[in-house]
Formats: C-alpha cells, structure tokens, sequence
C-alpha cells in the first residue's frame, strides 16, 4: 500500500471519529439547525471546488444540481409522504442525470463558453422552478415538509460512516485525467 493510500485511509477514519463524536453531541433544535445547515452547504461547496479546483472548469450551475435536489426531497416529503432516503435517492439521482445531460452536451466547450451554458442552465432552471407553481408551489415553496432526524434508521457505524464517503471517489480526481495539479508527495 502506498503512502497516498495510506494517507486517505487515515483521512476516512479521522473524519468518521469526528463525525461519529459530533453526532453523540447533545444540542438544542437551534444549534442542529445551524450544524445541519452548514453540513449540506459544505457538500454544496465541496462539489463546486472539485469542479473549479481540480479540474480548472468554470461550471456556474452548482446550485442548479442543488436545487434539482431539494426540490425532489421537499416535494417527495411533502406532498407525496415518501420515505426521507427514497428522496434522498431520488434527489442525487436527478441531479446526476441532470449534470450528466448539461456536461455530455457540453464536452467541446472550455473557459467562458462553459460558463455562459451553465450559468444560462442555472436561470433557465430558477425561472422554471418558480413559475411551476402548480408542482413546485412557486417562490412560497411549500410547508408542512417532515423534518429530518441525522440517524434515524441507521445503527451504529452506518449513520456515522456514510457522512464521509464523498471524499473517497473524488481523491481519485486527484491523481485521474482531469487533474490540473500533479498529487502533493
């Protein structure tokens, strides 16, 4: 096993330990609003910096793929009753079937080009977003959505392990094609 290997399995498992020790933290409704918040903005920008930090591209649409899955769990909660991890599912999917649309359709384009499509797609999709009021329920979004208890329907090391896993797949940019910087050793 190399020293690069051994440094991500190190990583995976610090990382797990603190999430695992947050997560035996006692807070009040308030500071878990504020920590869940901060936990999925700080996904939203992990996937801006592996797009703009390790592959050089300037993709303007991030919060276009954010969108697409908040929307599938709100709605999915909200209006149609179904379980929190189906629209989890749901979300992620959609959002990666959007981006694998928006980037197959755009492999030839590079620097600017790139960011007028993208940042063309993120308006495209605010406008359709808002103005959909009969699915959507327009700016107002829509109340009465079922809050998410971190855990709950998990056991042990499964609820503390999966925090972390995005970090795997995307240290493999690191070393893989589309790479702007050579791994530090």
């Amino acid at each position: 096993m190399g020293g690069s290997a051994i440094g991500h399995i190190a990583y995976a498992l610090v990382a797990a330990a603190l999430v695992a020790l947050a997560a035996t933290v006692k807070t009040d409704g308030y500071i878990a609003n504020i920590l869940m918040q901060a936990a999925t903005y700080a996904i939203a920008v992990f996937g801006l910096s592996i797009v703009l930090g390790l592959c050089g591209q300037i993709n303007l649409a991030q919060a276009a793929f954010f969108a697409l899955g908040a929307y599938c769990v709100g709605l999915g909660t909200a209006d149609y009753h179904l379980p929190f991890w189906l629209c989890l599912a749901g979300g992620v999917a959609l959002a990666v079937v959007a981006g694998a649309g928006l980037g197959l359709s755009t492999l030839r384009l590079g620097g600017h080009y790139l960011a007028m499509v993208t940042i063309s797609f993120q308006q495209i999709l605010t406008v359709v977003l808002i103005n959909a009021i009969g699915f959507t329920h327009g700016p107002s979004a829509r109340s009465g959505a079922r809050r998410f208890r971190l855990g709950a329907g998990l056991s042990g090391g499964r609820a503390a392990g999966g925090r972390h896993l995005a970090h795997v797949p995307s240290s493999s940019l690191l070393q893989g094609r589309f790479a702007r910087f050579a791994p530090l050793t």
